[in-house]
């Protein structure tokens, strides 16, 4: 068994080969599952359209239970990691289709222009930021603190903001949220 204790210059050595095959493995996994998500939607409002419209029309309780699911399985996910990968595997599946069975309600108020443009930005900031992020030789550690607090801050803002119903103020917030995720997925990666 090896003491770090001998040699505490040691203990900051990382493997990049590892790190990298681990990030690589994790994008893969995260790359996936939108896929899954985008696939998901695209059934739902083409081949399965009329029956989850009608499951919508007689069951209202039904959009409540598509946006608490995936928090049940997100807490699911986090105590499966580390017991069981495959259970992990699964779960996240499970949650990439049911976001993308709730997506497909949202999605449908807007045209398919709007959804690929506002898809190909998002995935597009997110590939940079998660490059940016993982090659920088920048210390980002309190990036991250200062972004989360500004996400806390955003959350609340937005709440009140659902009172006030300031339509000027949503888009406001809208720019704000880019820049808070887009340094988050900085910090993240």
């Amino acid at each position: 068994m090896y003491n770090f204790d001998q040699e505490p210059e040691r203990r900051h050595l990382v493997d990049e080969a590892g790190l990298n095959s681990f990030l690589s493995k994790i994008y893969g996994y995260m790359a996936l599952a939108v896929f899954v998500s985008a696939l998901s939607a695209y059934l739902t409002m083409t081949v399965f359209a009329s029956q989850m419209m009608s499951l919508m029309v007689h069951h209202p309780w039904t959009m409540w239970l598509l946006l608490l699911i995936p928090i049940v399985l997100t807490f699911a996910i986090n105590f499966q990691t580390t017991r069981n990968p495959v259970a992990s595997f699964i779960l996240l599946m499970i949650t990439a289709i049911v976001y993308g069975v709730t997506f497909a309600f949202i999605a449908g108020t807007y045209t398919g222009q709007d959804i690929a443009s506002a898809f190909v930005a998002s995935a597009t900031v997110f590939v940079v930021m998660a490059i940016l992020g993982t090659v920088t030789k920048k210390d980002l550690s309190r990036w991250g603190s200062y972004a989360s607090a500004a996400l806390i801050g955003l959350i609340v803002a937005m709440l009140i903001n659902m009172f006030l119903k300031s339509s000027a103020a949503n888009y406001i917030f809208s720019f704000i949220a880019v820049i808070i995720f887009t340094v988050l997925t900085a910090w993240d990666a």
